[in-house]
């Protein structure tokens, strides 16, 4: 299995409602570069007749050893648990019905 190039967000409290100074987003894509941001996602949300801008700072690179290690390791407990889930249900399903096949 490969590494993946993974996003990851960027916590940051964007202050852009209604009207923002050009000054003031210049200023905000500096301290975001600065915290390794290389994306800005930018949506209209509706929302209980409410309409709202979000506005979501990330980064997308390539995941760390570290964070592959995890992902794979995951990935595994995950593939474990469902094999356990799939093959109780098969044992109740074959409790239920008997092991024989029509």
């Amino acid at each position: 299995m490969d590494k993946k190039v993974r996003r990851f967000d960027i916590e940051y409290d964007f202050r852009w409602e209604y009207s923002v100074e050009i000054k003031k987003i210049r200023e905000d894509l500096g301290v975001l570069e600065e915290l390794g941001a290389t994306h800005i996602e930018m949506k209209a949300v509706h929302e209980y007749d409410d309409l709202y801008m979000e506005i979501v700072a990330y980064v997308e690179r390539m995941e760390t050893d570290e964070e592959y290690h995890a992902r794979i390791l995951e990935e595994k407990r995950k593939g474990d648990a469902r094999t356990r889930r799939d093959l109780e249900q098969l044992r109740l399903l074959q409790k239920k019905y008997g092991k024989e096949q029509p």
